[in-house]
């Protein structure tokens, strides 16, 4: 399985949160979604059996190295205003 961070929740984010799900299952993908709202990545990843919501706050240094360390692809789909130590 290969571990994908998703980091952003948002509007601009459905379409590629969706496309990586229903893809999951073919391309062995392990989905993280992490928002700092826990309730929207749950919402997004609907109880899919590949998707993990965690709550996940960008200035955070210390969390953003720990899962950007355990995740073989990270894809940001925070605003451009939040800084990128990723």
């Amino acid at each position: 399985m290969k571990n994908v961070l998703i980091l952003g929740a948002g509007l601009s984010a459905s379409s590629l949160i969706k496309y990586m799900l229903d893809h999951s299952e073919k391309h062995q993908w392990a989905i993280k979604l992490g928002d700092v709202s826990l309730e929207l990545c749950e919402k997004k990843l609907d109880h899919h059996k590949n998707g993990m919501a965690i709550e996940f706050d960008v200035t955070n240094q210390k969390q953003v190295d720990e899962e950007v360390k355990k995740a073989d692809i990270v894809i940001s789909m925070l605003p451009a205003r939040f800084p990128h130590h990723c």
